[in-house]
């Protein structure tokens, strides 16, 4: 048996009731509408995988917490203090009001669990 009687056994043996001629498969695409057709540099695009890689970045990054972007936002200002970075003072300050209100919004989210704290029971 030649390859190509056993490839052609192999394509009789598929499951498929009304197959193409080679004819219509070649031209199956004749008749089909698209809504825009791609430029050759959005096709170049997709072989050689630009963009492709900009998904799976975004999906495969870690989620950070507040209590970690609090301590690097630390670390960074200490850092640079004991680097002595000639550094503007007004980036130290930015620094320290965006260290501010990320504490302030870790406040915010947190969910009160009990009353005894806020409300004094004389009886």
């Amino acid at each position: 048996m030649t390859v190509l009687a056993g490839v052609l056994d192999l394509i009789i043996q598929l499951p498929i009731s009304d197959p193409l001629s080679a004819g219509e498969y070649i031209r199956c695409d004749d008749n089909a509408e698209y809504e825009e057709e791609a430029s050759v540099k959005d096709i170049a695009d997709v072989v050689r995988g630009v963009g492709a890689g900009d998904e799976s970045d975004s999906e495969l990054k870690e989620e950070v917490s507040i209590s970690n972007a609090i301590e690097c936002i630390t670390t960074l200002v200490d850092f640079i203090n004991q680097n002595d970075f000639e550094i503007d003072a007004s980036c130290i300050y930015s620094l320290n009001r965006l260290k501010r209100e990320i504490v302030l919004k870790k406040l915010m989210q947190k969910k009160q669990t009990n009353l005894d704290h806020f409300l004094v029971f004389d009886y």
